[in-house]
């Protein structure tokens, strides 16, 4: 988190959860949230309800869930009992007016018996529309099966930005030649739960949402020509640390398959 200059984390099955204003936990310790404080800073979290396995905080004037469902369903049977979920899942999803963020095909658990997409992400409509970015981190060590999930959020509404040649120009590019059409059919559906037709407004708040949707549309479909900006080291970070990491994965892969 300090790595990549994350402000809020979910975490599922902590090994340990701090006794510290910036850590947040469900009533069995199996889901919490955690935001980083800086020092004498007043503790991040506002209207704060826990059960078990799920925790609720306020956090930058974002209501930040974490929800924890521990497996009941024998290995045998994983495919199976993983589709029956995902459909009462959907059909949660709708009951309740909320849309999923997940985007593409990567598999969020990764094990040696093979992949699957089991952690979700849900919002309301609205704030889907402030959600960028959303992606799978698959060339990450967590020394986890659970791979990185990571999006940015806005805690304003969108705003209208003009559209000019620079900003048309600078914008982003997509790999056409690596267009997915089934994937881009869904995810235009799922747009089209997302975005409230709602009463005629300024044409260029339409645009802009318009905009926004096709932009999720190709995110979901093809991946985006331009690399992302590399990580930004902090001042701690030493080359010992790096080693460490290294033999630490190397470690791991070796224990795993001798397993």
């Amino acid at each position: 988190m300090a790595e990549w200059l994350i402000h809020v984390a979910v975490v599922a099955e902590p090994y340990v959860v701090p006794a510290r204003d910036d850590w947040l936990s469900d009533r069995g310790n199996s889901v919490a949230i955690f935001a980083p404080a800086a020092s004498g800073s007043p503790p991040p979290f506002d209207k704060v309800a826990k059960g078990r396995g799920c925790v609720l905080a306020v956090v930058g004037g974002v209501a930040v869930v974490g929800v924890y469902f521990p497996p009941s369903w024998p290995l045998a049977d994983f495919e199976g009992a993983l589709a029956e979920v995902g459909e009462e899942l959907e059909d949660w999803a709708v009951t309740s007016g909320l849309v999923i963020l997940n985007r593409g095909t990567n598999n969020t658990c990764v094990r040696q018996q093979g992949g699957s997409i089991v952690d979700l992400a849900f919002t309301t409509p609205s704030m889907a529309r402030r959600v960028q970015g959303w992606k799978v981190e698959v060339d990450v060590e967590t020394l986890s099966d659970h791979r990185y999930i990571r999006f940015d959020v806005s805690t304003s509404a969108p705003t209208t930005v003009p559209v000019t040649r620079s900003s048309i120009e600078e914008g982003p590019r997509w790999v056409l030649g690596r267009l997915d059409r089934e994937l881009a059919e869904e995810a235009a559906i799922m747009e089209g739960w997302v975005v409230d037709a709602g009463p005629p407004g300024d044409v260029d708040a339409g645009a802009e949402l318009l905009g926004a949707s096709l932009t999720n549309v190709c995110d979901a479909s093809m991946p985006r020509a331009r690399p992302l900006p590399p990580r930004r080291r902090v001042y701690w970070w030493r080359t010992e640390l790096h080693q460490l990491r290294q033999t630490c994965v190397a470690a791991r892969r070796c224990y795993t398959r001798c397993l």
